[in-house]
Protein backbone atom coordinates (compact mmCIF):
# COMPACT_ATOMS: atom_id res chain seq x y z
CA UNK A 1 0.00 0.00 0.00
CA UNK A 2 1.19 3.61 -0.43
CA UNK A 3 0.22 5.82 2.56
CA UNK A 4 0.05 10.03 1.41
CA UNK A 5 -0.49 12.05 4.44
CA UNK A 6 0.11 15.61 5.80
CA UNK A 7 2.76 16.61 7.29
CA UNK A 8 0.57 17.33 10.41
CA UNK A 9 -1.54 14.13 10.45
CA UNK A 10 -0.58 11.75 13.57
CA UNK A 11 -0.83 8.17 12.43
CA UNK A 12 -1.10 5.70 15.22
CA UNK A 13 0.68 2.96 13.15
CA UNK A 14 0.21 0.39 15.44
CA UNK A 15 -3.55 1.17 15.92
CA UNK A 16 -3.82 1.61 12.45
CA UNK A 17 -2.60 -2.39 11.68
CA UNK A 18 -4.19 -4.01 14.42
CA UNK A 19 -7.43 -2.62 14.26
CA UNK A 20 -7.34 -1.93 10.59
CA UNK A 21 -5.58 -2.95 7.86
CA UNK A 22 -4.84 -6.56 9.03
CA UNK A 23 -8.72 -7.41 9.38
CA UNK A 24 -9.84 -6.30 5.95
CA UNK A 25 -10.09 -8.78 3.44
CA UNK A 26 -7.59 -9.43 0.15
CA UNK A 27 -10.43 -8.05 -1.89
CA UNK A 28 -10.17 -4.28 -0.93
CA UNK A 29 -6.72 -4.05 -0.68
CA UNK A 30 -6.41 -4.11 -4.11
CA UNK A 31 -8.05 -1.46 -7.10
CA UNK A 32 -8.88 0.33 -3.62
CA UNK A 33 -8.08 3.81 -2.23
CA UNK A 34 -8.85 4.18 1.75
CA UNK A 35 -9.96 7.75 2.77
CA UNK A 36 -12.28 10.20 4.44
CA UNK A 37 -14.70 10.16 1.41
CA UNK A 38 -16.95 12.82 0.01
CA UNK A 39 -19.85 11.63 -2.62
CA UNK A 40 -21.71 14.69 -4.03
CA UNK A 41 -20.04 17.40 -3.01
CA UNK A 42 -21.26 21.02 -3.62
CA UNK A 43 -18.92 22.79 -6.51
CA UNK A 44 -17.59 26.00 -4.22
CA UNK A 45 -18.07 29.27 -6.05
CA UNK A 46 -17.04 31.47 -3.75
CA UNK A 47 -13.93 32.18 -1.31
CA UNK A 48 -10.29 30.28 -1.50
CA UNK A 49 -11.83 26.98 -3.17
CA UNK A 50 -14.08 28.96 -5.94
CA UNK A 51 -14.70 27.64 -8.98
CA UNK A 52 -15.14 29.01 -11.93
CA UNK A 53 -18.73 28.23 -13.40
CA UNK A 54 -16.97 28.12 -17.30
CA UNK A 55 -14.19 25.77 -15.60
CA UNK A 56 -16.69 23.24 -14.17
CA UNK A 57 -20.18 23.87 -14.81
CA UNK A 58 -21.95 21.28 -12.50
CA UNK A 59 -23.49 22.41 -9.32
CA UNK A 60 -22.07 19.28 -7.39
CA UNK A 61 -18.65 16.64 -8.24
CA UNK A 62 -20.64 13.62 -10.06
CA UNK A 63 -18.01 11.44 -8.65
CA UNK A 64 -16.60 10.80 -5.01
CA UNK A 65 -13.03 11.94 -3.75
CA UNK A 66 -10.74 11.93 -1.17
CA UNK A 67 -10.24 14.46 1.76
CA UNK A 68 -6.75 15.04 0.65
CA UNK A 69 -5.50 15.23 3.98
CA UNK A 70 -5.21 11.28 4.31
CA UNK A 71 -5.26 8.56 1.69
CA UNK A 72 -4.53 4.62 1.46
CA UNK A 73 -3.82 4.16 -2.37
CA UNK A 74 -3.26 -0.10 -2.87
CA UNK A 75 -0.43 -0.20 -4.91
CA UNK A 76 -1.97 -1.57 -8.26
CA UNK A 77 -3.43 1.78 -8.80
CA UNK A 78 -0.26 3.86 -8.86
CA UNK A 79 0.35 3.24 -12.23
CA UNK A 80 -2.72 3.60 -13.62
CA UNK A 81 -3.16 7.08 -11.88
CA UNK A 82 0.13 8.27 -13.23
CA UNK A 83 -0.92 7.35 -16.71
CA UNK A 84 -4.17 8.30 -16.51
CA UNK A 85 -3.07 11.48 -14.45
CA UNK A 86 -1.30 12.60 -18.06
CA UNK A 87 -4.08 11.94 -20.30
CA UNK A 88 -7.15 14.16 -18.68
CA UNK A 89 -7.10 17.54 -18.30
CA UNK A 90 -5.57 18.92 -15.10
CA UNK A 91 -8.08 20.30 -12.34
CA UNK A 92 -6.64 22.87 -9.81
CA UNK A 93 -7.99 21.56 -6.84
CA UNK A 94 -5.28 18.44 -6.15
CA UNK A 95 -8.29 16.62 -3.51
CA UNK A 96 -10.52 16.30 -6.93
CA UNK A 97 -8.38 15.95 -9.44
CA UNK A 98 -6.33 13.06 -7.56
CA UNK A 99 -9.21 11.28 -5.95
CA UNK A 100 -11.72 11.93 -7.79
CA UNK A 101 -11.36 12.58 -11.97
CA UNK A 102 -8.97 10.53 -12.50
CA UNK A 103 -10.58 7.03 -10.42
CA UNK A 104 -13.20 8.52 -12.39
CA UNK A 105 -11.20 8.16 -15.74
CA UNK A 106 -10.12 4.94 -14.89
CA UNK A 107 -13.45 2.91 -13.59
CA UNK A 108 -14.12 0.45 -11.24
CA UNK A 109 -11.73 1.94 -8.25
CA UNK A 110 -13.11 1.31 -5.06
CA UNK A 111 -13.34 3.96 -2.46
CA UNK A 112 -13.57 2.77 1.00
CA UNK A 113 -14.56 5.03 3.60
CA UNK A 114 -13.13 5.40 6.74
CA UNK A 115 -13.99 9.24 8.05
CA UNK A 116 -16.64 10.88 8.95
CA UNK A 117 -19.77 8.34 10.10
CA UNK A 118 -16.85 5.54 9.91
CA UNK A 119 -14.50 7.62 12.57
CA UNK A 120 -11.52 5.65 12.07
CA UNK A 121 -9.48 8.95 10.73
CA UNK A 122 -10.62 12.89 10.77
CA UNK A 123 -9.66 16.31 10.24
CA UNK A 124 -11.09 17.59 13.03
CA UNK A 125 -8.67 17.26 16.22
CA UNK A 126 -11.30 18.46 18.75
CA UNK A 127 -13.36 15.55 18.22
CA UNK A 128 -10.21 13.44 18.23
CA UNK A 129 -8.62 14.52 21.58
CA UNK A 130 -12.75 14.34 23.07
CA UNK A 131 -13.15 10.80 22.04
CA UNK A 132 -9.62 9.91 23.79
CA UNK A 133 -10.35 11.99 26.54
CA UNK A 134 -13.57 9.52 26.92
CA UNK A 135 -12.68 6.38 26.06
CA UNK A 136 -8.51 6.49 26.33
CA UNK A 137 -6.00 5.91 23.49
CA UNK A 138 -7.24 2.73 23.25
CA UNK A 139 -10.54 2.61 23.59
CA UNK A 140 -10.83 5.39 20.60
CA UNK A 141 -11.42 4.07 17.39
CA UNK A 142 -9.52 6.77 15.33
CA UNK A 143 -5.92 5.53 14.10
CA UNK A 144 -5.43 9.50 12.47
CA UNK A 145 -6.05 12.54 13.09
CA UNK A 146 -5.13 15.90 11.17
CA UNK A 147 -3.74 17.94 13.85
CA UNK A 148 -3.68 21.84 14.46
CA UNK A 149 0.07 22.36 14.24
CA UNK A 150 3.20 20.80 15.89
CA UNK A 151 2.43 20.96 19.70
CA UNK A 152 -0.35 18.59 19.16
CA UNK A 153 1.59 16.78 16.78
CA UNK A 154 4.31 16.70 18.98
CA UNK A 155 2.38 15.49 22.05
CA UNK A 156 0.42 12.91 20.63
CA UNK A 157 3.46 11.01 19.61
CA UNK A 158 5.21 11.41 22.35
CA UNK A 159 1.71 10.05 24.76
CA UNK A 160 2.94 6.47 22.64
CA UNK A 161 5.74 6.35 24.39
CA UNK A 162 5.27 7.94 27.59
CA UNK A 163 6.49 5.41 30.36
CA UNK A 164 4.14 3.06 31.86
CA UNK A 165 4.40 2.28 35.45
CA UNK A 166 4.40 -0.57 37.33
CA UNK A 167 2.02 -0.89 40.08
CA UNK A 168 1.77 -4.59 42.62
CA UNK A 169 -1.38 -6.17 42.87
CA UNK A 170 -1.39 -6.53 46.22
CA UNK A 171 -0.55 -3.22 48.20
CA UNK A 172 -0.20 -4.02 51.84
CA UNK A 173 -0.02 -0.95 52.88
CA UNK A 174 -3.67 -0.04 55.56
CA UNK A 175 -4.01 3.28 56.83
CA UNK A 176 -5.07 3.78 59.80
CA UNK A 177 -6.24 7.64 60.72
CA UNK A 178 -3.50 9.53 59.54
CA UNK A 179 -0.70 6.89 59.93
CA UNK A 180 0.47 4.50 57.31
CA UNK A 181 0.86 1.00 58.76
CA UNK A 182 2.96 -1.55 57.58
CA UNK A 183 1.62 -4.83 58.19
CA UNK A 184 4.50 -6.86 55.93
CA UNK A 185 7.47 -6.21 53.97
CA UNK A 186 6.29 -5.16 50.43
CA UNK A 187 6.06 -8.10 47.85
CA UNK A 188 8.66 -8.40 45.06
CA UNK A 189 7.36 -7.40 42.38
CA UNK A 190 6.50 -10.54 40.08
CA UNK A 191 3.35 -12.53 38.43
CA UNK A 192 1.11 -10.56 37.41
CA UNK A 193 1.01 -6.71 37.56
CA UNK A 194 -1.14 -3.82 36.82
CA UNK A 195 -0.04 -1.17 34.30
CA UNK A 196 -1.20 2.25 34.84
CA UNK A 197 -0.83 5.51 32.49
CA UNK A 198 0.68 7.94 35.36
CA UNK A 199 4.23 8.94 35.51
CA UNK A 200 6.44 8.14 37.84
CA UNK A 201 6.58 10.50 40.59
Amino acid sequence: MVIKMDDDVFLDVRKFFNTYWNKLSNSVKTNSIHCQVWEHAVVGRTGKWKVERGLFPNSSYPFPYCAGFFAIVTPDLIKQMYSYGKKIDFFWIDDVFLYGMVPAAIRGVHFNQVGRKKRLITDSYMDYSSCVKKRGHEGCPFWAVLTDGRDQFDAEYSSLFQPKRLVPLNNTETKNSSKVVKDQPKPVMHGVIHIDNKKPS
